[in-house]
């Protein structure tokens, strides 16, 4: 990998905004090269993992159509997120993003409303559901049939 694409990683793993900045001053098209190369993930797949909200409201502000990107496991940015209860990043995917990333479906068929049932991440569900088409959300199945109610209620 690029030395300036791995220095872009780890600034996404430190929610480094300053440093991505340095970067797009030595090279303004760095994270428009990131779908070039070796790595499955985006910056915001790290960010969002990790929960940086300033990171990954400043990756959406330049290139929005990452957190469309499915990583090497099948999961859009806003799945990690909800996955890993980061309420302020989904709550920035929801406000500054697609208003279809909580139907976003994942490899598996599930969508963020979904991972959070799943985890019992209340305070998120709350989030996407009065973010997001109430009723398209409640009724999205699983490719198994189980709807977020069916999720939330199932035995972890």
């Amino acid at each position: 990998m690029d030395q300036r694409l791995f220095r872009l990683f780890e600034a996404a793993t430190m929610g480094d905004v300053a440093e991505l900045k340095a970067l797009q001053n030595e090279d303004k098209l760095i994270l428009r090269r990131v779908p070039l190369s070796s790595t499955a993930e985006t910056p915001l797949h790290v960010a969002s993992l990790a929960g940086l909200v300033d990171f990954v409201r400043e990756i959406m502000k330049q290139v929005p159509s990452f957190a469309q990107e499915l990583n090497k496991d099948g999961f859009a940015p806003i799945h990690l997120a909800t996955a890993a209860g980061y309420l302020e990043v989904v709550r920035e995917f929801l406000n500054k993003g697609d208003s279809g990333l909580c139907l976003l479906t994942d490899k598996a068929g599930r969508t963020p409303t979904h991972h959070a049932a799943m985890r019992r991440r209340i305070h998120i569900i709350d989030e996407l559901l009065s973010e997001c088409p109430h009723q398209k959300a409640m009724e999205q199945v699983t490719p198994n049939g189980e709807t977020v109610l069916h999720l939330t209620v199932k035995p972890v």
